[in-house]
């Protein structure tokens, strides 16, 4: 994470030369697009212009290469007057070469656009990602697969699992790739180490193949199953199938298709979303979906259910209305990911990279939970999310302590994974 961190900081610094660079050719007008930007530096605040001109946002992490300009969020041109001299012939700066950063993002640098046809594709530039061709008995599947923009740039980046998407929309309706495009803005899975496949399905086809394929394909052995309508049954039966390499951490559904399971197979974590106003997929059936994955192995199976009040079907729009679904998404894949790692813990260093990374995706609170339990007499006031996962990982020495957080987090989830209460006065 620190590798990262510096990499940005870096690309950051040519970005802020460049830009100063291009000030210095014509001191008295600058035009320049400027894109919308999700980065750790602070918002470049402009010098006092003589007339009124817009703050330029936070700078995006871009490549190094065929940085000439860049484009603002709604991909309009900004002028900023610096002198009240008449105006001089404007300069323009060229983008052409600057990559194209995706909603989430997390986007392709350029070096590897260039020598890599799988990422030149119009669809997985959109989404900054790759496509593939999945082997499986029933022929060819296309996919397309969204990785970290670490782990292209790095190659000792963590990754913690894969999420897998079953969405039948993707091959009929191009709109579906931008719904699931601001699922991965809001939920920041990519952030957590997470890559995540889109496969182009069809009725006949054995999702068990699928995933398989999928897994093999990216050599990792923990995944989410993921899906919308349709696509979240099918996701939860693939994972009560098994019969892959791959352990299937949790199930994600949105808004299934009924009606409801009778009988459900898979016993692992289960998170239920659904808009109150969805009229393609009605509210009224979420009671039954919740009540039949709550009485899975005897009730004692882990199921959450959060049901945001706007939103409809449309998935980007719901977690926009409501920001604490989406992060509440987050700390749910990363709390069943961690009962997987808890519960095979090996020492290794690969595995305690992991284990500070889905750490550090917790919601402050519980971190400070545990580490006030297992870190006795160390002064934990005032310490960031990122200092407590360290404490935490390295404290992990035995399967006791390992397995006592496991059942906890379990316990947490089960409880409707419940926020601390606030004070007035807070």
């Amino acid at each position: 994470k620190l590798d990262a961190r510096i990499t940005r900081l870096s690309e950051l610094s040519t970005a802020a030369k460049t830009l100063i660079e291009s000030m210095m050719t014509n001191p008295f007008q600058l035009e320049v697009e400027i894109p919308q930007i999700h980065s750790i530096a602070p918002a470049v605040e402009p010098l006092q212009p003589v007339q009124p001109a817009p703050t330029l946002p936070e700078l995006e992490s871009q490549s190094d290469e065929g940085r000439k300009g860049s484009k603002s969020p709604g991909g309009c041109k900004r002028s900023v007057s610096w002198v009240s001299e008449p105006l001089h012939e404007e300069v323009t700066l060229n983008n052409k070469d600057t990559p194209k950063i995706p909603v989430h993002g997390h986007w392709v640098p350029q070096d590897v656009l260039e020598r890599r046809a799988s990422f030149q594709g119009e669809t997985a530039q959109k989404l900054g990602g790759r496509q593939l061709e999945l082997q499986t008995s029933s022929g060819a599947v296309p996919c397309l697969l969204v990785e970290p923009m670490g782990k292209l740039i790095n190659q000792e980046f963590v990754s913690t699992a894969m999420a897998i998407i079953f969405e039948h929309r993707f091959v009929t309706d191009p709109k579906a790739m931008d719904e699931w495009a601001q699922v991965l803005k809001r939920t920041k899975l990519l952030d957590a180490g997470v890559s995540v496949a889109m496969p182009m399905l069809s009725p006949e086809l054995d999702l068990t193949e699928v995933v398989q394929a999928i897994m093999k394909f990216c050599s990792n052995d923990l995944c989410i199953l993921s899906g919308k309508g349709p696509g979240a049954a099918r996701a939860l039966d693939a994972a009560a199938k098994g019969g892959t390499d791959a352990t299937v951490a949790a199930c994600l559904l949105f808004a299934p298709e009924p009606p409801a399971p009778e009988r459900c197979g898979y016993e692992g974590p289960v998170m239920l979303v659904w808009a109150q106003d969805d009229q393609d997929s009605p509210f009224d059936q979420a009671g039954l979906w919740a009540e039949a994955l709550a009485l899975r192995d005897g009730g004692t199976a882990i199921a959450v259910l959060r049901d945001p009040t706007l939103g409809g079907h449309d998935l980007g729009r719901m977690l926009r209305k409501d920001e604490a679904c989406a992060a509440d998404i987050l700390s749910f894949v990363a709390a069943s990911l961690l009962l997987i790692e808890l519960r095979r813990l090996d020492g290794s260093q690969l595995q305690k990279d992991r284990l500070l990374r889905l750490f550090e995706e917790l919601p402050l609170h519980l971190t400070q939970q545990f580490a006030r339990r297992r870190l006795n007499g160390e002064n934990l006031e005032g310490k960031h999310a990122d200092d407590l996962a360290v404490a935490l990982v390295s404290h992990m020495q035995d399967a006791a302590t390992a397995l006592e957080i496991a059942s906890s987090l379990s316990e947490w989830i089960n409880n409707d994974m419940q926020r601390p209460m606030v004070s007035a006065s807070e």
